[in-house]
């Protein structure tokens, strides 16, 4: 089960940061516009987030929207994986379930089994 959980994590991390990457990689260039090094993006122009995303898809194409998401994965992969096992057997801990479990299941107690 550990490996299950590692798995399902990492890849519940990754398949959710590709799907905000486009958004983050706006964000980041909005915030990088301000200091004028971004080619294009004029300091102090508001673009809306619609019109910034066509921007983008036009100038640069519509992967350009995920540039940068590989290392991102990268990165999200073993965190979502660790955060999602943490969570898992901790609720499990608190809960007394799983390997924490305090009873015998199957031992014949209570009529089961």
């Amino acid at each position: 089960p550990t490996s299950k959980l590692l798995l399902c994590g990492g890849v519940a991390g990754a398949f959710s940061k590709t799907c905000t990457a486009p958004l983050a990689r706006l964000t980041i260039l909005r915030q990088l516009q301000s200091t004028g090094a971004v080619p294009g993006w004029v300091p102090g122009q508001n673009h809306g987030m619609l019109k910034a995303l066509a921007k983008i898809t036009r100038e640069e194409g519509v992967r350009a929207l995920w540039k940068g998401n590989g290392v991102t994965v990268l990165h999200r992969l073993p965190y979502s994986s660790i955060n999602f096992y943490a969570y898992e057997n901790i609720m499990d801990w608190l809960e007394g379930e799983g390997a924490y479990s305090t009873s015998n299941s199957g031992s014949g107690q209570n009529g089961e089994g």
